[in-house]
């Protein structure tokens, strides 16, 4: 019975023991999907890496210099990097837009500080505290203002005090400056001194976002699976959400999902999530968050990431933000909070949602994509979870992986065929059995269910016109995620 070697020569005849490898048969267990994290976001002028182009960010610290302290994109690594600390993780720094505008904000002192206490601003979450001595002239807490904040990189915005006026002006052209939050006070126990009183006011708006279509053409060939855009605008959208489409295409197969933040009132949000329809996009809405959304983004993408990572089907929820520390992440005040119905509303208008815990730290409620209907206009579940695009990304990418290292330099013969066992030969019926056994893999490990009706419906031909191709249809069944437990209760007496 003829065996198939890939090494030995059929026709050596030098005496000797030869003996090859294959190691085919020996990886039984299904390959995770290879996780690579790319960041696009702004660098400061200081930052040594090439605009435009992807450099591996290994951690926040060697970070740093690259993009510079206190950039947009630092501070987006170590919001993520506070969640997930081993992920491969990419970045492509951006420059502000040369026609971009930076947005203004300003602090205007006033009052007569009738005894010393302490002032505790939060720019964009970075906290700053000033002592204020009683008496003390309101031009001079204005100059210690700006000189506090002059002396931290982290804070996003610089700082300028005329009179009693103190004007920030955010350290990046663009919108986002817009939504930097502004404010005096956030924990119990913070208040002004005594006497003194603080007007914030928006100044120049921020506008013009760098345009992300030559980032997204740096990326090249090379697989990132998870995206994290700060930008929420119409064009960097249209642009990601293509993209990902299509890195989803058959032809491709790297699958991407992209993640952003954007802030608004819960109209404004539903509205802006309607206007939108794709499945490779998830959104988290803010009415105002204390910290900046593209940490929001960052944070949430974290999370999302290494749950896939670990288990595709697992719900992305009850996931907790860290508020303190490198990268932590203050949450909108108990006011500006989404009550039940608007967050309701906000899950069927593709916007993901979040809650606040006792200690005050932000927990993904429900992540969901921007999937909401068909091509034609008709309603559509079917991409609305998050893990539903991350177990289609496990099932394609390892059974792909399994068929390639099965049937790797086969022969193709039809069913019935009569062959050798040593033969390297496929037919339709032992492709099918592996794809059967794939199956089971994953029904075991929890991703996949109903083994029986994936059988049953599931078929593998040689096709007619092409001998040298296989064709399937595959109808597998994902396991769902559990969110809503409701019961009915009938009490007796």
């Amino acid at each position: 019975m003829p065996i198939s070697f890939d090494a030995i020569p059929i026709d050596i005849r030098v005496p000797g023991q030869y003996i090859e490898i294959d190691p085919s048969a020996a990886a039984r267990a299904e390959p995770g999907v290879p996780v690579r994290v790319l960041l696009l976001g702004q660098k400061l002028t200081a930052g040594t890496a090439e605009a435009g182009a992807p450099v591996r960010v290994f951690d926040a610290r060697a970070a740093e210099p690259l993009v510079g302290r206190g950039s947009m994109l630092h501070r987006m690594i170590l919001s993520y990097r506070a969640i997930d600390a081993r992920s491969e993780m990419w970045a492509i720094p951006l420059a502000d837009d040369g026609a971009g505008v930076a947005a203004t904000k300003t602090l205007t002192i006033g009052g007569t500080v009738a005894a010393a206490g302490t002032l505790a601003l939060y720019l964009g979450g970075e906290r700053v505290r000033i002592a204020v001595p009683a008496g003390q002239a309101a031009a001079t807490t204005a100059s210690a203002i700006a000189a506090a904040i002059t002396a931290d990189a982290m804070i996003p915005f610089t700082a300028a005090a005329v009179g009693a006026v103190v004007t920030l002006t955010a350290r990046h052209k663009g919108e986002l400056g817009q939504a930097l939050d502004v404010r005096a006070s956030f924990y119990d126990g913070e208040a002004l001194p005594p006497g003194m009183t603080l007007a914030i006011a928006n100044g120049t708006a921020g506008s013009g976002n760098p345009d992300i279509s030559d980032a997204l053409a740096a990326m090249g060939d090379t697989w990132y699976t998870d995206i994290i855009c700060p930008y929420t605008d119409g064009a960097s959208l249209t642009a990601l959400e293509a993209e990902c489409a299509s890195r989803f295409g058959p032809l491709i197969a790297k699958d991407a999902h992209a993640y952003t933040a954007r802030a608004g009132t819960a109209a404004q949000l539903s509205a802006a999530g309607a206007a939108r329809n794709s499945p490779h996009l998830t959104t988290w809405g803010f009415y105002q968050a204390a910290s900046p959304l593209e940490g929001w983004a960052a944070a949430g993408a974290a999370h999302a990431v290494a749950s896939a990572k670990q288990d595709p089907a697992v719900p992305v929820t009850a996931l907790t933000i860290p508020a303190g520390g490198a990268g932590g992440l203050l949450p909108p005040a108990a006011a500006d909070r989404f009550t039940q119905e608007e967050q309701n509303a906000l899950l069927y208008d593709g916007i993901s949602t979040w809650t606040v815990d006792p200690a005050g730290r932000a927990v993904l409620s429900r992540t969901i994509t921007g999937y909401q209907q068909t091509a034609l206009g008709a309603e559509d579940p079917a991409y609305l979870q998050i893990e539903t695009m991350k177990m289609i990304a496990w099932y394609r990418y390892t059974l792909r992986a399994r068929i390639a290292a099965r049937f790797g330099r086969h022969k193709l013969a039809n069913d019935g065929d009569r062959f050798g066992a040593g033969q390297r030969v496929a037919t339709p019926k032992i492709i099918m059995g592996e794809i059967l056994a794939h199956y089971r893999e994953g029904e075991t490990r929890g991703i996949l269910s109903d083994f029986r009706a994936f059988k049953a419906d599931s078929f593998v031909e040689r096709d007619e016109t092409d001998r040298t191709r296989v064709n399937a249809l595959l109808r597998p069944r994902f396991v769902g995620q559990m969110f809503v437990f409701a019961a009915r209760v009938q009490f007796l007496h």
